[in-house]
């Protein structure tokens, strides 16, 4: 899994790992939706906060950002 520089920024701020956001992408209890520009969105919960993984729909790959619950961090 490789993530853009903006989505390693987030991780930061979220204080988030690498490891957390593979798990939340492979894991079969999160919700998978698309969004308008045909991006990827996984959405679980991390440390019981929501958090979002959008990736590139073309490069499924790829963590584009990554999205908290309203500037709380996990």
């Amino acid at each position: 899994m490789r993530f853009t520089r903006h989505a390693r920024n987030r991780l930061r701020f979220f204080r988030l790992s690498v490891d957390d956001i593979s798990a939340l992408v492979w894991a079969d209890a999160g919700w998978i939706s698309q969004d308008e520009s045909g991006n990827i969105e996984v959405t679980g919960f991390i440390r019981g906060h929501c958090v979002t993984a959008v990736l590139a729909g073309d490069e499924p790959d790829l963590v584009i950002t990554i999205i908290g619950e309203r500037g709380r961090r996990p």
